[in-house]
């Protein structure tokens, strides 16, 4: 049986919504390129240590749940202790925040899990993030 898979392609600051249907999740996603798979749960994190930074990612949604709630406290985000040290993206490796450049949510957004403080706080992690250009990340 096919499962019909939303996707979110980011490339160069443009944003494409499509359906695509895949039989497996092994379809789009490489696990073996993985140096960890860090699982939050509701979504999981295919991890590089040589980029210190996501791979790649996919989130189980509830569309029912999505902005139910709209929490407004964010947190800041946090170093991912799943990782070993040497290999972990820290909050202090991410400056100039604002301005130009700052930390942007990858897999998942805060919007995404506003309906539970406590599903909101996994989105907040360090392996969560790239560095975006802050009118997108801001205003887009």
């Amino acid at each position: 049986m096919k499962k019909c898979i939303k996707t979110l392609i980011v490339f160069f600051s443009l944003i494409y919504v499509s359906t695509i249907y895949a039989t497996e999740l092994s379809d789009y996603v490489d696990k073996s390129k993985c140096d960890q798979i860090i699982n939050k749960q509701l979504y999981q994190i295919c991890y590089s240590y040589k980029y210190k930074g996501a791979l790649s990612g996919w989130v189980k949604l509830y569309g029912n749940l999505v902005g139910k709630n709209d929490i407004k406290k964010r947190l800041r985000f946090y170093n991912e202790k799943t990782i070993p040290m040497k290999y972990r993206t820290k909050y202090k490796d991410y400056t100039g925040f604002g301005k130009d450049w700052n930390r942007g949510h990858f897999i998942v957004a805060d919007a995404d899990f506003d309906y539970n403080q406590k599903i909101l706080n996994k989105a907040y992690t360090m392996a969560n993030i790239i560095p975006q250009a802050a009118n997108v990340n801001q205003k887009t």
